[in-house]
């Protein structure tokens, strides 16, 4: 299942993004999917639940927009940093 790469991919560029921005919990997560990509919410919900298992992003609720194209994408990020 190529729906196992690209959700590790997009938990990849999440965990960057959070290490850059000094976030310890990521609280939610906006994904572009696009129609071409063959990856439905619910695929992608269920990848990612077994994916970010124990980690910063585990409990963070995912909301999707529709996009034209065959590209997944990390959109936005919404978390918070221990100070």
């Amino acid at each position: 299942m190529h729906e196992w790469g690209l959700v590790a991919d997009a938990i990849e560029e999440i965990k960057n993004h959070s290490a850059k921005n000094n976030i310890t919990k990521v609280i939610k997560i906006q994904i572009g999917l696009g129609k071409k990509s063959d990856v439905s919410e619910r695929v992608f919900k269920t990848c990612f639940k077994v994916l970010a298992k124990d980690t910063i992003m585990e409990k963070a609720k995912l909301s999707f927009t529709k996009k034209a194209d065959h590209i997944i994408t990390v959109d936005a990020i919404q978390g918070s940093s221990c100070s």
